[in-house]
């Protein structure tokens, strides 16, 4: 049966000289057709513009006041910050989302919460240098049981449900890449589904989906800023996911430096951002500037303006440090499962087995 074609987007049958390469092979974005060719450095520039955000971010986090010249320093990605992080290093935020990645991409095709969740409880088991609340009180309840997602869903229901902090916005961009051949209905569907293992409120969820929606519009409708604003605010289904696109329509730029972990500080100015026609390095320096929770902030807007941009459009180096980093006598040394070197190939792959259906496998 073929498949529907959304948007200007190609289907595989289209290209059917194109095997969908294995998890060994070396596919090069440069040895395919066009338009495969400028999907996928779209899927890259969404997850490592995240990556490169949370990277930045991590110099100058919790810092309130950025002067010009800890604004200059950061943009070095010189590693260091709170954590002594190496240069190109990540943090939690992209930690978590290459758990995710694996999770997806080791599906090949299925929806497979509990793989997800294995590697969420991998991760809360190397004793992380970073973790927030909303997300230990959803990963502390890990058992030896194949059915983890189960109780992090549980703990999280129970825990979490007033938490309206940005978490789950901050790991979520390989949802994207998933997602980005399913209707609305199966969006909201996987979207909601995983994002409940840490955070339960269904603002959050909704507000979620809107952001995945939002990034997946790019990938079908390449450069197209307008549409993907207004498909995102069309799936708010919550009065307050409403009401934060109107505060981006009509009311000033949020602060960063009070209750510096809510997701509304980084949904409004990836938005706004995506509204405004920012490039990706603008986006960061725009939200770097502000302090806060810089890490965070700039991998949720990294996420989107990195799906508008495309990789092809950040900054060589930043790129470079990001994807190559590994840990040689600097930074923190992390576990095989969150190798940074191998994000490129999996976020490829992932591209490929995306489904045009969504099938969710968990343990009961």
């Amino acid at each position: 049966m073929n498949q529907p074609n959304l948007g200007i987007y190609p289907t595989l049958e289209s290209y059917s000289s194109y095997s969908i390469p294995t998890p060994v092979q070396n596919i090069t974005i440069q040895s395919l057709p066009p338009e495969i060719s400028t999907q996928i450095d779209l899927a890259l520039g969404c997850v490592f513009g995240a990556f490169i955000g949370d990277s930045l971010g991590s110099y100058i986090e919790f810092e309130n006041s950025i002067s010009e010249g800890m604004l200059s320093e950061t943009l070095e990605m010189r590693g260091g910050g709170p954590f002594s992080v190496g240069p190109g290093q990540v943090t939690d935020d992209s930690e978590l989302a290459m758990c995710l990645l694996r999770g997806l991409y080791e599906g090949n095709g299925k929806f497979n919460l509990d793989l997800i969740a294995k590697y969420y409880k991998e991760w809360y088991c190397t004793g992380p240098f970073d973790i927030g609340k909303t997300t230990k009180n959803a990963l502390k309840v890990y058992k030896d049981n194949p059915a983890f997602a189960k109780f992090s869903i549980a703990s999280s229901k129970e825990l979490n449900k007033k938490s309206k902090s940005n978490g789950s916005f901050m790991k979520c961009t390989p949802m994207a890449v998933f997602c980005r051949n399913l209707n609305d209905k199966e969006i909201r569907r996987a979207v909601s589904l995983e994002c409940s293992m840490t955070h339960s409120n269904l603002e959050i969820q909704d507000a979620q989906v809107c952001y995945i929606k939002a990034i997946v519009s790019l990938f079908r409708y390449p450069g197209d800023r307008v549409r993907a604003y207004n498909e995102a605010k069309s799936m708010a289904r919550r009065y307050e996911t409403k009401e934060w696109f109107d505060d981006i329509e009509n009311s000033q730029p949020m602060k960063a430096d009070h209750k510096i972990g809510r997701a509304k500080i980084a949904f409004d100015h990836a938005f706004r951002h995506l509204r405004n026609e920012s490039n990706y390095f603008d986006a960061m320096t725009g939200i770097l500037r502000l302090g806060g929770d810089t890490d965070t902030n700039a991998a949720i807007v990294g996420g989107l303006i990195g799906a508008a941009d495309g990789y092809s459009g950040i900054p060589k180096n930043w790129k470079e440090k990001v994807k190559n980093f590994k840990f040689e006598g600097i930074g923190i040394d992390r576990p095989w499962f969150l190798d940074q070197t191998d994000v490129e190939r999996q976020v490829e792959y992932l591209y490929y087995i995306s489904p045009y259906s969504l099938s969710i496998i968990a343990e009961e």
